[in-house]
């Protein structure tokens, strides 16, 4: 479905009626209206609902706005204050390919796993947040896979935010990558969204990077339970002003240096 046919660069924007779908099973939802202009693919408070195997989506400053209902690969940009907030909830929600907007906030959620195999964030200077495992049961993780990062210009305090779980509980924990954010701005990583009790622990890849110049990086576990952060001989390596670290009885920097650029 596109608004830009013929490379035109003042198509309109992509809605759908309340309580409809755009239902392909496992095949591919390709959304996209004019990067130049206003034009958006869904809006706040009423994304575009979608079943499908793949979703791609491009908009301009309207921002781009979906729902999946039970997982999906996805790829999604925009232009200026346009926001991107992507949603399954069910299954795993898999970013494929490089998502980015320009100072709007990027929101990933899932009430199961999520999954980066690309980078989130761009030259953009918005929020990027990500909420994983939302219902609060079984064990699905964040993951950042080889080759994916977090990259922002944002050096606020919310700059980049990854929860982990709900207050119902669950093992779910979270393998990071390189996230980069504006110098002074923060990285906040925690596995006991919510309160919950029984979150897993934050690891990083080898040869990877918490970059906040000199903001802050904060890293929290449930204190209960063994989830840690990092492990012996795997520390989590950060570039920070203030590392702020507590976690339950596992391998933790709190407790054990962490490697500082």
């Amino acid at each position: 479905m596109a608004t830009d046919t013929g490379g035109n660069t003042t198509g309109g924007s992509i809605t759908q009626t309340a309580a409809t779908l755009l239902n392909v099973g496992a095949g591919t939802v390709a959304l996209t209206t004019p990067a130049t202009g206003a034009s958006g693919i869904g809006a706040v408070g009423v994304p575009m609902l979608t079943t499908a195997g793949t979703i791609t989506a491009a908009a301009g400053s309207g921002g781009v706005f979906i729902t999946e209902t039970d997982g999906a690969t996805a790829t999604a940009t925009a232009t200026g204050a346009g926001a991107i907030t992507l949603t399954s909830t069910t299954g795993t929600l898999v970013v494929a390919g490089p998502t980015a907007t320009g100072s709007g906030a990027i929101t990933l959620a899932s009430g199961d796993a999520v999954t980066l195999n690309a980078n989130v964030g761009g030259a953009g200077s918005g929020t990027v947040t990500v909420n994983t495992n939302t219902n609060g049961a079984g064990a699905d993780n964040f993951t950042m896979a080889a080759g994916s990062s977090i990259t922002t210009t944002n050096a606020t305090g919310s700059a980049v935010a990854i929860n982990v779980n709900a207050a119902a509980g669950a093992r779910a924990a979270r393998r990071s990558a390189s996230i980069t954010t504006g110098s002074g701005g923060t990285i906040a990583v925690a596995t006991n969204s919510g309160g919950n009790a029984t979150g897993g622990s934050i690891t990083q890849a080898a040869g990877t990077l918490l970059n906040a110049g000199s903001g802050t990086v904060s890293l929290v576990t449930p204190a209960a339970g063994a989830s840690g952060i990092g492990t012996a001989g795997a520390n989590i390596l950060t570039t920070a002003g203030t590392i702020t670290a507590v976690s339950g009885s596992g391998e933790s920097s709190s407790r054990r240096p962490m490697a500082r650029t």
